[in-house]
């Protein structure tokens, strides 16, 4: 057991010397690579390397990834350097996180007054900043980050914040500038490159936007919001069955995903309405059946109902148009619809009223004539029925529907003609 334990020492200074040579968690924090750092900060732990320079840029990587509790520990660790300015950012950073503004506040402006020009300066502003954000003092926030790019251009939290401000504020070509200065300093940041994209696509500059996109694949292929705007991208290029298999993605890993559930059911309509256009209504059925909550869009229960219709499921389309007529009473289309159902059930006295109530909806609407033409045929009141085909007639503005209902009156004044009998001398 004792060898076994040589053996771990040695292995661990193997490994640590180097990490402890050049702080790999400083070189990750720098790049922003936060979760990263954390865990490298773990494995530290785990053969205890606790030198001062380690615990504090632990103590950033655990506070910036919302590790509070482990960035305590480190903070209580190393008290006795409560005088190190380092240490009294740390502290008042995790203040901040916790909204004890106030206290940190203080914190920050000894700091600051006290490492004016030093880099422990410039980090103690930028903390300042990022204490601005968190209480939605937006423009305050701007203002330290402009002042410390300008005493250092390649503090790359300066400008992440600062492209966020100018992109907040419409300016699209300031927070582009600081936007691309971000990607730069720190090669794996999503946010930066995401926000490229998305104003590419906004701008219709889709090779950038493909660009940044890719790049943000790259780094995260899980990502929902990167998923829906590949979507998008997708679909500006035509190639909608590309966008479908993103925003699906996106929603498969997000259930909540607004943009992709939009998308989805802006195609999924236009596909149901072509289905239905050229009378694939198994089809159209079928697609209806994968969309959420129908019942709650009055006009995908109205399409649905429209389809079963069409397939002969009048009791399921009726059970539709119902729920549908309870919410929208006024509706002359799905009373005439739902007319039809109960005219082919033979339902003739429901169809007759609903068909009249259509009528005071619509007076002018052809289709109503000749729905109640149909019915007075089934009930046997030919004369009837005639007379109102030739109403529709002159209503109707449909070619095919129009063409019906000629076909209509010729076949009931032939009908007619051959039960008058003919007059003898």
């Amino acid at each position: 057991m004792r060898n076994f334990f040589h053996i771990l020492a040695a292995v661990a200074v193997t490994l640590i010397g180097p990490l402890r040579a050049n702080n790999p968690v400083r070189t990750l924090l720098n790049e922003n690579r936060v979760e990263e750092a954390a865990a490298v900060c773990r494995q530290l732990e785990s053969v205890s390397v606790n030198d001062v320079d380690n615990s504090f840029a632990c103590a950033w990587a655990y506070l910036r990834t919302n590790r509070l509790d482990s960035g305590d520990k480190i903070l209580a660790r190393n008290k006795k350097n409560f005088t190190n300015p380092e240490y009294q950012l740390l502290f008042a950073f995790a203040q901040m996180k916790r909204k004890r503004y106030d206290d940190a506040r203080k914190i920050i402006d000894i700091v600051q007054s006290e490492q004016k020009g030093t880099p422990m300066g410039l980090l103690a502003q930028e903390v300042s900043a990022e204490l601005y954000e968190a209480k939605n003092q937006l423009a305050p926030a701007a203002f330290i980050y402009k002042q410390v790019v300008g005493d250092d251009p390649s503090r790359a939290r300066a400008h992440w914040g600062l492209g966020r401000y100018y992109l907040g504020r419409g300016d699209t070509g300031r927070a582009k500038t600081h936007l691309e200065t971000t990607s730069t300093l720190w090669p794996k940041h999503l946010g930066s490159r995401f926000n490229l994209a998305v104003m590419a696509i906004a701008q219709d500059n889709l090779n950038d936007a493909a660009k940044w996109l890719t790049e943000c694949y790259k780094l995260d292929k899980a990502d929902p919001g990167v998923l829906e705007q590949l979507g998008v991208l997708f679909e500006k290029k035509g190639m909608i069955p590309e966008a479908v298999k993103h925003w699906q993605k996106a929603l498969e890993i997000k259930k909540d995903s607004a943009l992709a559930k939009e998308k989805l059911a802006q195609y999924s309509k236009s596909n149901i309405n072509d289905l239905v256009e050229d009378k694939k209504y198994d089809e159209a059925l079928g697609e209806m059946q994968k969309m959420d909550k129908v019942e709650e869009d009055p006009k995908l229960l109205l399409k649905r109902a429209l389809i079963n219709k069409n397939l002969g499921q009048w009791e399921k389309a009726m059970a539709d148009l119902q729920v549908y007529l309870n919410s929208n009473p006024h509706d002359a289309e799905a009373m005439r619809e739902l007319g039809i159902c109960n005219l082919n059930q033979k339902n003739f006295n429901q169809a007759e009223e609903l068909f009249q109530k259509a009528l005071v909806e619509e007076p002018n609407n052809g289709l109503n004539y000749a729905w109640i033409a149909y019915l007075l045929e089934s009930k046997g009141k030919f004369p009837q029925a005639l007379d109102t085909w030739k109403r529709a007639i002159q209503l109707l503005k449909d070619p095919a529907e129009m063409e019906k209902a000629q076909r209509k009156v010729a076949s009931l004044e032939k009908r007619l003609n051959k039960k008058t009998p003919k007059k003898t001398e």
